[in-house]
């Protein structure tokens, strides 16, 4: 299946392809709401976290040695992509809804590529669904986006799913009040009884997130309740640093699914779809990605621009074309890549904000990604880019936690005469 995010305006992206000094988005985005094994037991309420097997192994060779999220590293890398039509992130579900289920095809793609998972074999796999309603009665839905299952009251996803803006400025996140999210069935079309539709409570996205660049591309959905008994509901367990070298080395098998669509141009995917890919290294995805994208029709108009700015001689131009694939580029250290060896297999708009996953020598899966944007669907030449996971669990740590209680009140001398 091709997992794909979503692209919007493509002659601003691509004049920001060059906007290296953009500033940091500080504070963290919130929306208030409006209005493996399947197993049965309910989802918890703390993170699953695997072990640390032996002594800390050497960094994978597909990620870089800075694993810092601070503004001094986004500051240089960050920089945002040109719009190339071919090059969006994996998002928001263009399908119309009508009566019983999917319409017609919008911008959502899913997983290229892929088979259909067997029922019950990822219970912490969730799907973000906009619903049509009338008179109060669900007459329609169409899948957003992925994510997956954290505790009994969070689901994890990407931020570019929920995050209004451009210009690497977020002005706010979508309406929460046709969104509702799936669990417990690999079917979008199960019966009632088979699966569970939770309303959004509200959605935090990282105060980081930039928009365009994917940077901190992270986001958390809070439910207004825990996944009613007997639906087949599970957590995802999700990587660390400290395991993270060994479930994703150079070369690692890695597993991704959602419901995004099979092609680029096709329609969404009712059953759930999985399929294999391969990490990649982050330098050669990041020239390869950036090249192709500076490359871009709406790149090269921003290059003009610059170049009749600044009164750049036709030297100085030719110098900055070529050094923009290696100034940082487009895959940050906050991402990875992972791709087929052959064409047609690949994550695709529908699928953003899904797992890629990695199996342990124990055979549980791990979630090490979330899937972010890529170029096209299906290209072997073009991995897709993911969010690495490890660098957000203190993020997550702290932003799931509950509130601390009040302080007791002292107490008072006089009512105990």
């Amino acid at each position: 299946m091709q997992l794909q995010s979503s692209r919007s305006h493509a002659s601003r992206e691509g004049l920001r392809l060059l906007a290296f000094a953009a500033c940091l988005i500080g504070g963290t985005v919130v929306a208030q709401a409006e209005g493996p094994q399947a197993q049965t037991s309910a989802p918890g309420d703390q993170l699953l976290l695997p072990q640390a097997s032996g002594t800390a192994g050497a960094r994978p060779a597909t990620l870089p040695a800075s694993d810092d999220v601070g503004p001094a590293e986004l500051a240089a890398d960050r920089r945002p992509r040109a719009d190339d039509p071919r090059s969006l992130p994996y998002t928001a579900a263009g399908v119309a809804v009508k009566s019983g289920g999917l319409l017609k095809r919008g911008t959502n793609e899913k997983i290229v590529g892929g088979t259909e998972a067997t029922p019950g074999s990822y219970p912490f796999q969730a799907a973000i669904l906009r619903v049509a309603t009338t008179n109060g009665k669900v007459t329609g839905f169409s899948p957003m986006c992925g994510g997956t299952v954290l505790t009994s009251r969070w689901i994890l996803s990407a931020a570019h799913c929920f995050v209004e803006g451009a210009g690497g400025k977020v002005e706010g996140l979508r309406s929460t009040k046709n969104l509702v999210v799936h669990v417990g069935n690999t079917s979008l079309l199960a019966e009632d009884d088979e699966r569970d539709w939770i309303p959004i409570k509200r959605i935090v996205a990282h105060p980081k997130y930039v928009t365009g660049t994917n940077v901190n591309d992270i986001a958390l959905v809070e439910l207004e309740r825990a996944p009613k008994r007997g639906v087949k509901v599970q957590q995802v367990t999700v990587v660390t640093r400290d395991t993270e070298p060994a479930v994703l080395p150079e070369q690692a098998e890695l597993r991704i699914i959602g419901w995004g669509t099979t092609s680029e141009g096709g329609r969404p995917s009712p059953d759930l779809l999985e399929t294999r890919l391969t990490a990649v290294d982050r330098n050669r995805c990041n020239r390869v990605l950036t090249s192709a994208l500076v490359g871009s029709p709406d790149a090269r108009r921003a290059l003009e621009d610059l170049s009749y700015v600044f009164n750049l001689t036709p030297a100085a131009r030719r110098t900055l074309e070529q050094q923009l694939p290696q100034i940082g580029g487009v895959v940050t250290p906050q991402m990875f890549c992972a791709g087929a060896a052959v064409d047609g297999v690949d994550t695709c708009q529908g699928d953003s904000g899904g797992p890629i996953l990695s199996r342990k020598d124990d055979g549980s899966l791990v979630q090490v990604g979330i899937v972010s944007f890529g170029i096209g669907c299906g290209h072997a030449e073009f991995p897709g880019v993911y969010t690495r996971l490890a660098l957000y669990i203190d993020w997550i740590k702290a932003s799931i936690a509950p509130p601390s209680p009040p302080p007791a009140a002292p107490a008072n001398p006089q009512a105990r005469r």
